[in-house]
């Protein structure tokens, strides 16, 4: 399993080696002990995988190798005993660069009596005491995808946002004005300060915001209900960046925040 994953590396490596005079490639394998796995990460400094193609690279018969050089079974294989045998989960985040192929493996073999391996998340969630801070120490949100036609979830919520005392600028290419508050086509064209930006995005949408969140400084961001994109948020937390996904901030707030009647 392990020398399936780190010759598609090194191929990876001989190809851009190859295109680019061979300037420095390299191969680092760190570990690490989370709970009850061992999490074994592999990164290479490649060409990295097309997005188009990533969800793609634990299927059998898949290859973006040249004919002859290989079957597509390679990774398939690595996945099936990393999962099917051994209940540990295999993820890959990748960018120009810098892949990551992240395996977590539990340290003991025993599982409950219907055969379930505990849970493996990659990104783990926030805790409560984590969301309280960052909703107490956000002010501004630009919220990506924010709509103008008000019975949407996309309005509606940047707007109760609004009202529990955030100020909400609006991210859409589509509009002008929102919630009173000009809007801008991209998160990198807001020109002030951003603490949280939250997301209406589809799922596939997201890692360029993150990389514009990134650059921006942005301290948080924040994917609504329903949005989930792993790689962005491996991406995102690598840089600093707290995250918050598949959760409505407006009924965190409510939950978490809300004063207490008297």
């Amino acid at each position: 399993m392990w020398t399936n994953i780190i010759d598609n590396a090194a191929d990876a490596l001989t190809q851009e080696t190859t295109r680019d005079g061979g300037a420095h490639k390299e191969i680092v394998l760190r570990t690490r002990r989370e709970g009850g796995f061992v999490v074994v990460e592999l990164h290479d400094n490649g060409p990295g995988i097309p997005p188009e193609i990533i969800g793609k690279v634990f299927d059998p018969f898949f290859t973006t190798k040249p004919p002859g050089k290989g079957t597509g079974m390679g990774l398939d294989i690595s996945y099936k005993i990393i999962v099917d045998k051994h209940r540990g989960d295999i993820r890959v985040y990748s960018r120009p660069g810098d892949t990551t192929f992240e395996v977590r493996l539990p340290i003991t073999a025993t599982t409950s009596a219907a055969g379930a391996a505990p849970a493996v998340t990659a990104t783990p969630d926030a805790d409560d005491a984590t969301l309280r801070r960052i909703l107490a120490s956000t002010k501004t949100i630009a919220v990506v995808g924010l709509s103008s036609r008000e019975g949407r979830p996309a309005h509606v919520i940047p707007a109760g946002l609004k009202e529990r005392g955030y100020r909400v600028i609006p991210v859409n290419p589509n509009l002008t004005e929102a919630l009173g508050e000009k809007a801008y086509p991209r998160l990198a064209d807001v020109p002030d300060a951003v603490d949280a930006a939250v997301l209406f995005l589809r799922a596939e949408d997201v890692p360029p915001v993150v990389e514009q969140a990134i650059a921006k400084g942005v301290k948080t961001v924040w994917m609504q209900e329903g949005i989930i994109n792993e790689a962005a948020a491996h991406r995102a937390r690598a840089a600093g960046l707290e995250v918050v996904m598949d959760r409505c901030m407006r009924a965190t707030w409510d939950r978490l925040m809300k004063p207490a009647p008297p």
